[in-house]
C-alpha cells in the first residue's frame, strides 16, 4: 500500500489478464470515497463476444437455482412430516 495525502490510501493488485487499483479517501467530515479500476487484457469486450450468443437472463436465473437449489431442498425436507413417505 502506498499512501498520497494524509486521508488517502491506495492499494494496487496484478493478476492474470487484470489490474486492479483502489484508492480510499477521507473527505474531511463530508464522508468517504472509494475508487475502483479495472483494467482487463484481453478487453473486457473480446471478453463479451462468445456471451452475445447467450442470454443474460436466462445465465442469471440459473445460476440462481444452482445457489438456491439446496436451500429449497432443505426447506421441503424440513415441511414434510416424518410419518408421511416422499417418493424420489
Amino acid at each position: 500500500m502506498v499512501g498520497g495525502e494524509p486521508n488517502e490510501t491506495r492499494a494496487f493488485a496484478r493478476l492474470p489478464g487484470l489490474d486492479i487499483a483502489v484508492l480510499h479517501r477521507d473527505t474531511r467530515g463530508d464522508g468517504e470515497q472509494v475508487f475502483i479500476a479495472l483494467k482487463a487484457s484481453p478487453s473486457f469486450g473480446a471478453l463479451a463476444l462468445p456471451m452475445q450468443a447467450a442470454d443474460p437472463f436466462l445465465l442469471w436465473m440459473r445460476l440462481m437455482q444452482l445457489g438456491w437449489a439446496s436451500w429449497v431442498s432443505c426447506l421441503a425436507a424440513a415441511s414434510t412430516p416424518p410419518w408421511i413417505t416422499r417418493s424420489k
